[in-house]
């Protein structure tokens, strides 16, 4: 069940923790609370290692494709949290494609605190990335901001904001500036 005040706690947390660890466990946090609010929400996983101890994806997500949730993803999503006071680059965006493509989904979302690196005039960098995994591989690579996070008010806020990114991007065919904090 989502309660906003304890959104907006979750949230605070982001933005004070202390160290690295406490940023990216914070992030999580926040992004599992409202993931678990989402009808069709069936369960997930956090900080699963992969059989070679080489690979770790922070979250793993499974839902129903529920007409009130998130109907327009797959039913199997990987999750990263990056919770950087600087925006991602391409190395870690193409990593983290990599292993959407390795464990066969084909929508990851990136939680991104500060963005993805890219000039406003057009992509470059990390957006370059996930214009090339799109057209090669059509695998999406979803960009959430913590600025984004900070508009959210609801589960339903946070699957329009889903939507609406996955929209901009197939739409533009990569990363669009707009998205970016």
């Amino acid at each position: 069940m989502f309660v906003l005040v304890e959104y907006t706690a979750l949230l605070g947390a982001v933005s004070t923790a202390a160290d690295s660890v406490a940023k990216g466990k914070s992030l999580e946090d926040l992004i599992a609370y409202l993931l678990e609010a989402i009808p069709g929400y069936i369960g997930l996983r956090r900080n699963t290692l992969n059989d070679f101890a080489t690979e770790e994806i922070d979250i793993s997500y499974m839902h129903q494709q529920d007409r009130e949730g998130l109907w327009f993803l797959p039913p199997l999503l990987l999750v990263e949290c990056k919770n950087w006071s600087h925006p991602v680059d391409s190395q870690a965006t193409s990593y983290f494609a990599d292993r959407v493509r390795s464990r066969g989904c084909e929508v990851g979302i990136l939680v991104a605190a500060s963005g993805i690196t890219g000039r406003a005039v057009g992509p470059t960098a990390a957006q370059f990335v996930s214009a090339m995994h799109l057209a090669r591989d059509g695998i999406r690579i979803l960009v959430v901001t913590l600025q984004d996070l900070q508009r959210v008010r609801s589960p339903a806020d946070f699957i329009v904001l889903l939507r609406d990114v996955l929209l901009d991007m197939v739409a533009s065919g990569s990363y669009l500036p707009s998205r970016q904090s």
